[in-house]
């Protein structure tokens, strides 16, 4: 594996702390050069919190204001997207605010929203995003179909649940852009994203 290999009893790394941050900065690299073939975009974010083994919420700027984002795997049920809380509990947009706001996250601290989420546009009004959206009146950025996207996580010390890092990280998503977007269909990314709400409510 490399360095040390992560073996903290028969080398020099006494914790694996120190394999771990090379892994994280290999990762980093590959990351950025990844979307400079790919045409993805990365960005740095910050005060990554884990609000549960499958749900992490984090801060960026968009607009020039701040942006609370989520990023979780998306199941569809009964024609209808939930985010996984774990591998086996779907949760629906009521219960992801419910969520944030239990591990000390307001969401109306914040301008605009998105769930980097598989299906959580699809269904239009009835979707995942359009509800959350009509929760807390903020604008919502979803996505139709898959979307890709990096884990911002794994470039930082494993969070616990209820724990916000005070690490940054980044976020890679498939954009499709510059030379990428000449590529043939097959090789290129799903990226159909809608927004929910153009006005923010302050009540």
């Amino acid at each position: 594996m490399g360095i040390v290999g992560g073996d903290p009893i028969n080398r020099v790394d006494p914790t694996g702390h120190f394999f771990s941050k090379v892994s994280r900065l290999l990762n980093r690299g590959f990351l950025k050069a990844d979307a400079f073939f790919t045409g993805s975009h990365v960005k740095k974010v910050h005060k990554l919190t884990r609000l549960s083994d499958g749900i992490i919420a984090f801060e960026d700027t968009f607009k020039n204001k701040r942006r609370l984002n989520f990023v979780g795997h998306g199941q569809m049920s009964n024609g209808k997207a939930r985010m996984l809380f774990d591998e086996s509990q779907p949760i629906d947009a009521w219960s992801l605010v419910n969520l944030t706001g239990n591990n000390g996250i307001e969401v109306k601290d914040y301008s605009y929203l998105r769930t980097i989420m598989c299906n959580s546009a699809t269904g239009d009004s009835q979707s995942f995003g359009a509800t959350l959206h009509a929760i807390t009146g903020r604008p919502v950025k979803s996505f139709k179909g898959i979307v890709n996207a990096s884990d911002p996580d794994k470039l930082i010390p494993p969070l616990k649940p209820g724990e916000m890092s005070t690490h940054n990280s980044l976020i890679q998503i498939g954009k499709n852009k510059n030379l990428w977007r000449y590529a043939p269909k097959g090789l290129k990314d799903n990226y159909e994203p809608v927004t929910f709400g153009t006005e923010i409510r302050t009540a």
